[in-house]
């Protein structure tokens, strides 16, 4: 990548502004070595629980996703698996207090 557009990329993202991003996710998923069985990462568990990825975010900040883990080696997001069948579960009984967008794209 060139220099001068990887110096803009950098500053697209405000470190300060991730950190506590990055601290919930590693307060709330414990790391693992590998995936448990049947644990998909992020765009992999979308897919299969036939759900968008901005739903599985919702649920997973407002605390409804319970099983979830962070694999060692990956960093931030890219390191978080999840349960399918957890997140499909939800979609179906979806909780209170999610936005209007992640409703609208459940029905």
């Amino acid at each position: 990548m060139e220099h001068s557009l990887a110096s803009k990329i950098g500053k697209a993202v405000n470190g300060q502004s991730v950190k506590p991003i990055l601290r919930f996710l590693e307060e709330s998923f414990p790391l693992v070595e590998k995936a448990p069985e049947g644990f998909a990462y992020l765009s992999k568990a979308a897919g299969k629980s036939r759900a968008e990825a901005k739903f599985i975010l919702e649920v997973t900040f407002l605390g409804h996703l319970k099983r979830g883990y962070r694999v060692s080696g990956a960093h931030g997001f890219a390191a978080l698996v999840f349960d399918p069948e957890e997140i499909q579960a939800l979609a179906e009984s979806p909780p209170p207090g999610l936005s209007e967008a992640s409703y609208f794209l459940i029905s």
